[in-house]
């Protein structure tokens, strides 16, 4: 038996490191777990802030 997707989720991500000893993949691979499913056809957009202080008000905004 296929099982077809019922309905795709369009999904917007953002994670964020704000020092150069934490990894993204972390982040990213935790929200995977949660919404990527076999039994949906979701699309992940990510968003990446790399590097980026919270504290800084001069970041860029997507």
């Amino acid at each position: 038996m296929v099982r077809v997707a019922e309905y795709t989720m369009h999904i917007a991500a953002y994670v964020r490191v704000s020092t150069d000893d934490r990894n993204e993949e972390r982040q990213m691979r935790t929200i995977r777990e949660k919404y990527d499913d076999s039994e949906q056809d979701n699309d992940i957009e990510w968003y990446c802030d790399l590097g980026e202080s919270g504290a800084l008000t001069s970041w860029q905004e997507y």
